[in-house]
């Protein structure tokens, strides 16, 4: 299933499964029970006859990974299904993925929504430039990072000497810098917030908000790249 919407906007949902199927070769009887099955799966079986162009983006992906489905394939690749959807149509898709997995589907899924893939994923391939850098299963690679914590910066006028006395701070392991905000990968991070805001207020940052969290896949990213994820 491509990034990219591949179905036809003048025609309606029905119509566009109709010749997708027609395509797969899918024999009447066939195609007009796995066209219902899937309007059904998709929540659209009310707006079935409606041309594609009057659907939100949403309701176009879902006809779009139900066009993928018609001929049942026994592995299904999805690039950034979720990609510009509403909150409805990205819970939908979740369900769905998880219902085919569930069934036996092998579903590879690639996407820049690291969310995604450590809700639906069993086993997860990080690439970076091309490269893969790391594949396990969520526990095994958050392994990578240890026992790490991750306090995260928002900032005004984050400067080189404020960075260069946290990298001495006992027990910061890494420091990446994004425009307004810095993320600070290290140990026993509760016991370590009261010092590093005190390193902050000496050196001027102006801190606009502050938080601590266990590492999740943006930080072991990070961790393994030294970059921000590129979108």
């Amino acid at each position: 299933m491509p990034q990219e919407i591949s179905l036809y906007p003048t025609l309606t949902a029905r119509e566009n499964l109709e010749f997708y199927a027609k395509v797969y070769g899918l024999p009447r009887k066939v195609r007009e029970q796995r066209i219902a099955k899937l309007l059904k799966m998709s929540g659209l079986t009310l707006r079935a006859d409606e041309p594609l162009q009057s659907y939100s983006g949403g309701m176009k992906r879902r006809i779009n990974i139900a066009v993928a489905l018609l001929h049942n394939p026994r592995i299904l690749f999805m690039d950034e299904p979720t990609a510009g959807v509403d909150p409805q149509s990205r819970k939908r898709i979740y369900d769905t993925i998880l219902e085919l997995n569930r069934k036996g589907m092998t579903v590879l899924l690639t996407t820049h929504q690291l969310e995604d893939a450590e809700k639906l994923c069993h086993r997860i391939a990080i690439v970076d430039n091309g490269k893969l850098i790391a594949l396990d299963t969520l526990e095994g690679l958050m392994k990578l990072v240890g026992e790490s914590d991750i306090i995260r910066v928002e900032a005004r006028d984050i400067m080189q000497n404020t960075i260069t006395s946290l990298e001495k701070t006992n027990n910061v392991q890494k420091i990446s810098v994004d425009g307004e905000t810095m993320t600070i990968q290290l140990l026993k991070g509760r016991e370590m917030l009261a010092r590093i805001v005190d390193i902050l207020t000496a050196s001027g940052t102006k801190v606009d908000s502050i938080q601590i969290k266990e590492p999740d896949l943006e930080t072991l990213f990070l961790h393994l790249t030294g970059t921000k994820l590129r979108r």
